[in-house]
């Protein structure tokens, strides 16, 4: 299992323009997002689960 943690600062005038990205993630409209110039930065954690109750039982 793997998860990704993304924080990001927005700019707080283009706080609808965000909210409209978030909802079409999963499409992964960055272009959207670099035309707009909302997000300031973004900082992603990759966290891989390294012990799990199922391999306990193993």
């Amino acid at each position: 299992m793997l998860t990704c943690i993304i924080k990001y600062d927005i700019d707080p005038t283009k706080h609808d323009d965000f909210q409209q990205y978030a909802r079409n993630w999963l499409q992964a409209n960055y272009a959207f997002a670099q035309d707009r110039k909302f997000i300031l930065r973004e900082d992603r954690r990759w966290l891989k689960l390294s012990y799990s109750q199922q391999d306990a039982r193993a």
